[in-house]
């Protein structure tokens, strides 16, 4: 029985350094807004197609812990990345472009 518990002590201390270090990798709303305004600027100064290009790089500038960035234009034409996911949404147009990063829930 000792022994029994002393694994599921250990086992209980396992789980709180995972869920900890999984909280570290979640990104909040603050930054996902920050991340959006630095888009907005990478576009603005870069183009449509070095920023879309940018955007969807997998280990690029921005996707940053659970973070990314999508885009799509005015016309609802998708440019961007995105997931399917329980996420609230940061949006902001810049000129005919709308740049949105997603927080997961």
């Amino acid at each position: 029985m000792k022994k029994l518990l002393k694994y599921l002590l250990m086992g209980c201390t396992a789980l709180m350094f995972s869920v900890d270090a999984s909280a570290a990798d979640k990104g909040s709303a603050d930054e996902a807004v920050a991340m959006v305004k630095k888009a907005g600027e990478f576009l603005k100064k870069h183009g449509k197609e070095k920023a879309f290009a940018e955007f969807n790089k997998p280990k690029g500038a921005f996707i940053q812990k659970d973070l990314y960035i999508f885009a799509f234009l005015a016309s609802g034409d998708g440019v961007g990345t995105g997931s399917i996911d329980a996420k609230r949404t940061y949006v902001e147009r810049v000129d005919d472009v709308i740049l949105g990063s997603g927080v997961y829930k």
